[in-house]
């Protein structure tokens, strides 16, 4: 961009923000009155905050992507049925569309985007089949909303600030998350004797607990502030003990792996790792003796009707993928055949993201999203060594958590249909961001 047009930008983006101050300082006194005189309660409140809020996104779009995060984090989204987290989307990707288009614009591209765009074709390839195209369309709906987040991250979120925000935001929403969870346990609010938080299913809020761990641990190697090192501790642990209250297995088993990751790499701090192992040793002896979940957890066994549901699910999703293996059954159209192939009388979704795309999308369609995952974890794993040649230690811990986060939520995801998660999309987000950033970092620029 040549001097000229950069004058040219600033200018023209202070007379827009003007405008923009003023038609919302305009807005806010017409609520204002109609709040103050009218006694319209707390809907103008809701109103005049939601119209700041839009200002801002429209000047910074990076303010709304890190809202949108947050969303997903707080289950917030699910709370309100989604139409709130629908119109943060639009309007973001709106203002950050046009804030990029103005002048020289420009677009993140990273491999991983070819994967995305192939399965993306493959998903509505996979609609034409699908006896029911209510479900499939339905299913394609949310896919994209998941890749439209995804690629609003690549491109927002492009510094080392901007990344340090958005990890917070997640941290911070799921220690929310889970300090809920824990209050609606022991108030007996619960979901069959299990912890969920507001609308969320107590798997689907363990899968996203799960991923919130390893990047707790890279703030807290991070901060240098006392007391946000006591906020990161206090965060961490609500979320260890939450994800443990909502007898997830995955969940369970996706956070011994999380946690025996992070121990590894801290493998040389001998006071971390010894009380660690202690404190884990008690939570764990706590629930098993006082939990039959877990009982039935550790044992396995036959007798546990959840466990051969799993195993008849496991075995009906592969008939159905050998039996429709080039296209699948059609996306969002396991549930339409469950019962023929695994015979159960409920109709169920896979419970494991790769057995689902596969028996829904087929062979090609798993191979795409396979590589959309790789990818995503190649990208966190070339930010380190990007970041390592420059000792941005930032960078370096980032990345870690990310990768950590990524692989734990896949774990988590072989126990659940979550291919389509917010939160999975945010992480392979993330993961290339970070990727990004770290091309263009050097240390001497660290702030």
């Amino acid at each position: 961009m040549t001097m000229k047009n950069s004058i040219d930008r600033l200018s023209l983006e202070q007379v827009l923000a003007k405008w923009i101050i003023a038609a919302a300082i305009g807005l806010e006194i017409i609520l204002i009155y109609l709040f103050a005189v009218k006694d319209i309660g707390l809907i103008g409140v809701i109103l005049i905050f939601a119209m700041a809020v839009a200002g801002v996104i429209f000047l910074h779009p990076q303010v709304g992507i890190i809202i949108i995060v947050g969303l997903i984090y707080s289950n917030v989204a699910s709370f309100v049925g989604g139409s709130v987290f629908k119109i943060v989307v639009v309007y973001t990707l709106v203002a950050w569309l046009i804030n990029n288009l103005k002048y020289d614009p420009r677009f993140v591209n990273h491999r991983t985007n070819f994967y995305i765009g192939l399965f993306t074709l493959l998903a509505i390839i996979s609609i034409i089949p699908a006896s029911n195209k209510e479900l499939a369309l339905e299913a394609f709906s949310t896919y994209l909303k998941s890749a439209v987040l995804y690629f609003l991250i690549i491109n927002l979120i492009d510094s080392p600030k901007m990344m340090r925000y958005t990890l917070w935001i997640i941290v911070l929403m799921a220690g929310v998350n889970a300090v809920y969870g824990m209050s609606s346990f022991f108030s007996n609010a619960l979901l069959a004797g299990r912890v969920s938080a507001l609308r969320e299913d107590p798997n689907n809020l363990a899968i996203i607990l799960v991923s919130a761990v390893p990047i707790t641990m890279s703030l807290f190697k991070q901060e240098e502030s006392l007391l946000a090192k006591l906020i990161l501790f206090a965060c961490g642990i609500s979320i260890i003990v939450t994800t443990a209250l909502t007898y997830s297995r995955g969940g369970a088993i996706a956070l011994a792996f999380v946690v025996l990751w992070l121990l590894y790499n801290e493998r040389k701090n001998k006071a971390l790792i010894v009380v660690s192992i202690i404190l884990l040793a008690v939570i764990l002896y706590l629930f098993i003796e006082e939990f039959s979940h877990y009982q039935k957890l550790i044992r396995l066994v036959v007798k546990d009707q959840s466990f051969i549901q799993r195993l008849k699910l496991y075995r009906g999703g592969l008939k159905m993928f050998f039996a429709n293996p080039l296209i699948g059954v059609g996306l969002g159209n396991f549930i339409v055949w469950s019962t023929r192939y695994t015979g159960l009388i409920l109709a169920l979704y896979a419970h494991n993201i790769f057995l689902h795309i596969a028996a829904e999308t087929g062979i090609i369609g798993l191979f795409a999203f396979v590589l959309v995952l790789f990818h995503g974890f190649k990208a966190s794993l070339n930010a380190y060594r990007n970041a390592l040649k420059h000792k941005s230690f930032e960078i370096m811990n980032y990345a870690t958590g990310l990768k950590i986060s990524l692989a734990g939520f896949v774990v988590a995801g072989m126990f659940l249909s979550q291919h389509f998660n917010k939160a999975l999309w945010t992480l392979i987000g993330l993961c290339v961001a970070i990727e990004k950033i770290s091309e263009t970092y050097k240390s001497a620029d660290h702030e």
